[in-house]
């Protein structure tokens, strides 16, 4: 079948929901689209013009140095004094020293931690003393056991005058604690002025925002920069104060406190030319933040983020609030990493610059001030490195520490990679033949995976293509792409037309492996389904002004309220490095299983015909046999929305653990207790067996803003989802200790009400229920079900817009609210 324009029937389409929105392609009624005839018979793709990168993100590139090291979770970079050694160390508690030759292939142990204390947790700093060469002092900052009062610890050890050198584990000094238990900061730096410097967290967990209330309580340790003398003692300390700290004759406040009011400053530098201190504090919902810090100074943790206010009730500590010297939204960077002043010499260009970077996206920018004034700042590069420290050696170099256990350093591009024309519409990327057609360029493969996200109502589409007769290596379950591979998706919107369903193409998303790192794009279509245009970096929403654009149509004809194109960085913060990058081309998704077949020309066996992978089959993973129905198709769902950040080392905020391959049990979802606050759900926690609304997880799954899952890419609440983890948490057998169940009381509620005669007696019932957010996921399951009435609705309108939680206003939003709230 030969299809003209963009209205491509799909009135043939057919497909197994798992709910609506994660789609398990069955073998018959599949899309019948325009392909190229390579989805038969294979031909070279030789038509790419996807090569480089758009704008500036291409003028620094990152290089793998010493390759034949690996570290396992390594936190932070130091070069010993009087040396060519580097000291890695690694969060678990291993020290490394390995010489800066970049032939080198063997590391020597200093220390394990673990032979300190049997209750050691992590370590984060690590210090020479400036006078190393004569004292071969070195200072740790480690942790021990959870939440405890004196969890995070700064001591002293001596180090052995041998090749290879070693940290003395009996020669340990105690210089003092602070509690433990999450935002440790734990930094050590010494200044130009021969002081330790040592960052501390709030020692909170991510949410709600700073509970213990310290970051503007300066009578304790936390949330600040302290400042000590670890050459003298003072009377009952292992320290001493030096006496121009600025807080030494204030009352109440810790006379170690050099600066305060920081989150989790978990970097910091000085600059070794200007002495200058530089922190990098990990924001919370909206901001990543870069301070200078000086003497006295007041960041505004938790009464602001920066430059945006969060608690302002709260009772300010003292002093102005210092503004960062520059904050990135979340848009941008999620996990900032603090850098170094670059002294180097190898790239003349930025020195002088202070260049970090982001553990999320991989983004390393530098910036370069007068005053407090930027007077330039730049995106480098963007990586796929979780970037989780900066290491400077003696010369002043920088070297770039990935978490994975990689190290790199930045240098410049050549000059024709930097100056590569990048395609800015998709009829100039080479991937199609005929665009307006959305007929595939030969060498363009379909593909159909098992288990589909949720877009937001719209019908994705994919393609992959590798240049030339170029394939995939599989090993085991990971792929190693060739350069320049390109995997295409397309969003398509169903609509009514010409007497039958349509779909119209309003996004197409692409990953280009550049044979370095991946980088992602979207592309928005034109209101004539003709042409796709390149979207900005920091991606775009569109509300309907951008009558030129698809998705604006589809706004101004009511079948959509916006659209967003996510940004650049957003969609690297799914594609990455823990979940492959390609999150739909794996062997989990590819093989298929008897209950849910991909289509035969996505099967392993033809793609391996094909060349497109080699490598053998990895094999199918055997606990699928032992889920029930309701197990499974919740764990795809879970899989294909959620599971790219919620699996070890990905970024997700709490250790519940949702790719498909981890065992229920063992993923700390059920029972598990909410770390990002609970939402006044009564008995909280992440999954309540048998109370979906008591089960964190379906709560954020409800609600529409900030705090709502997943909070990338989802603009609309998936309700088949929902229903479908709703009905999933309900099966589970509820704990013999439980003697209530929310969700069974709730809704029992929410029918008495409904049965009511009087308009008025149900409006004052249902605001008295509405007062927490478990009445409001009573009321949104009913809505969702079409338990009321249009006159019930009315007066449910009416009691939506007098009540006062925000919590159960977030939840009942999409039904009653003209304004759109913006994830």
């Amino acid at each position: 079948m030969n299809f003209l324009g963009p209205h491509l029937p799909v009135s043939k389409m057919q497909f197994t929901l798992l709910p609506k929105g994660v789609m398990i392609f069955l073998v018959v009624g599949l899309f019948v689209w325009n392909s190229s005839a390579a989805d038969s018979v294979r031909a070279p793709w030789i038509t790419s013009k996807v090569k480089g990168r758009p704008g500036p993100e291409g003028a620094y590139q990152i290089e793998r140095v010493h390759p034949k090291l690996k570290f396992e979770n390594p936190v932070e970079l130091v070069a010993m004094p009087g040396s060519d050694l580097m000291w890695m160390v690694e969060l678990r508690g291993a020290i490394y020293a390995f010489s800066q030759r970049k032939s080198v292939a063997e590391k020597h142990e200093v220390i394990h931690l673990k032979s300190i204390t049997s209750k050691f947790s992590s370590v984060y700093g690590l210090a020479f003393h400036p006078n190393f060469a004569t004292n071969r002092q070195v200072f740790l900052c480690y942790v021990v056991g959870g939440a405890e009062p004196d969890g995070t610890r700064v001591s002293s050890f001596e180090v052995t005058d041998t090749y290879p050198p070693r940290i003395v584990a009996e020669s340990e000094k105690r210089l003092m604690t602070w509690k433990g238990g999450g935002h440790n900061g734990g930094c050590l730096k010494f200044g130009h002025d021969g002081y330790l410097y040592i960052s501390t967290g709030d020692a909170s967990g991510p949410s709600p925002p700073d509970i213990l209330k310290t970051g503007q309580d300066n009578s304790d340790l936390l949330a600040s920069i302290l400042r000590i003398d670890v050459d003298r003692k003072d009377e009952g300390l292992s320290y001493g104060i030096p006496d121009d700290n600025p807080f030494v004759k204030t009352k109440n406040t810790r006379p170690e406190i050099w600066a305060f009011g920081f989150r989790n400053p978990f970097k910091m530098s000085f600059d070794a030319e200007l002495g200058q201190l530089w922190v990098g504090d990990v924001g919370w919902e909206l901001w990543e933040l870069i301070f200078r810090v000086e003497k006295g100074g007041n960041y505004g943790w938790s009464i602001m983020e920066g430059n945006h206010a969060v608690q302002p009730g709260l009772k300010k500590g003292g002093e102005d609030f210092k503004p960062p010297i520059i904050d990135h939204p979340h848009s941008e960077a999620a996990s900032i990493t603090g850098g170094y002043v670059y002294r180097g010499k190898r790239i003349p260009e930025l020195r002088g610059a202070y260049v970090y970077g982001d553990w999320e996206t991989g983004k390393i920018w530098g910036l370069k001030t007068e005053g407090d004034r930027v007077t330039w700042q730049q995106e480098l590069v963007d990586t796929s490195l979780k970037i989780i420290t900066f290491g400077e050696d003696h010369e002043g170099e920088l070297y770039i520490v990935d978490y994975a256990g990689g190290l790199f350093e930045l240098l410049p591009c050549a000059e024709d990679e930097a100056h590569l024309p990048f395609p800015t519409k998709l009829s100039h990327t080479g991937l199609f033949e005929n665009i307006a057609k959305q007929q595939m360029a030969a060498g363009v493969h379909s593909y159909e995976i098992e288990m589909q996200g949720w877009e937001n109502g719209a019908i994705a589409r994919r393609w992959i293509a590798l240049p030339n007769f170029s394939g995939i290596e599989v090993k085991g379950r990971h792929s190693v792409f060739p350069a320049n591979a390109v995997i295409l998706k397309t969003l398509f919107w169903p609509v009514d037309g010409a007497g039958e369903k349509s779909v119209l193409p309003i996004e197409t998303q692409m990953l280009h492996y550049d044979g370095q790192s991946w980088n992602a794009y979207a592309y928005a279509w034109d209101a004539e389904g003709k042409d796709g245009h390149l979207i900005q970096k920091e991606g775009q929403i569109v509300t309907g002004a951008e009558k030129e654009m698809m998705a604006g149509s589809l706004v101004n004809s009511g079948d959509i309220d916006y659209w967003k194109f996510s940004s650049r960085s957003d969609c690297l913060r799914c594609h990455n490095s823990w979940s492959g990058f390609a999150l739909g081309w794996n062997s989990l998704q590819l093989q298929g299983t008897p209950r849910a077949p991909v289509a035969v020309k996505s099967s392993w066996k033809a793609l391996n015909q094909r060349e497109l992978v080699v490598g053998r089959k990895p094999g199918a993973f055997k606990q699928r046999k032992a889920m029930t129905e309701l197990e499974y198709k919740a764990k795809s769902y879970l899989h294909a929305n959620c599971a790219h950040c919620h699996r070890e080392n990905a970024g997700g905020m709490v250790n519940a653990l949702m790719y498909f391959e981890k065992h229920t049990q063992d993923a700390s979802l059920i029972e598990a207790a909410p770390l990002r606050g609970n939402f006044d759900l009564r008995d909280a926690k992440v999954i309540a067996p048998g109370d979906p609304f008591s089960s964190v997880l379906y709560y954020r799954m409800a609600k529409s803003g900030s705090g709502q899952m997943p909070h990338l890419g989802r603009t609309r609440v998936d309700i088949d989802g929902l229903n479908h983890i709703f009905d999933w948490i309900s099966s589970m057998p509820v704990n013999k200790g439980k003697t209530t169940n929310s969700k069974d009381w709730v809704l029992r509620q929410i029918k008495t009400i409904l049965a009511q005669e009087a308009l008025s007696e149900m409006e004052r019932d249902l605001e008295k229920l509405l007062e927490n957010s478990q009445g409001a996921l009573g009321l949104a399951y009913a809505l969702d079900h079409d338990w009321l009435s249009t006159a019930q609705k009315n007066s449910a309108r009416d009691v939506y817009n007098d009540i006062e939680s925000s919590l159960s206003r977030e939840i009942l939003s999409r039904y009653f609210e003209k304004k759109i709230i913006y994830p």
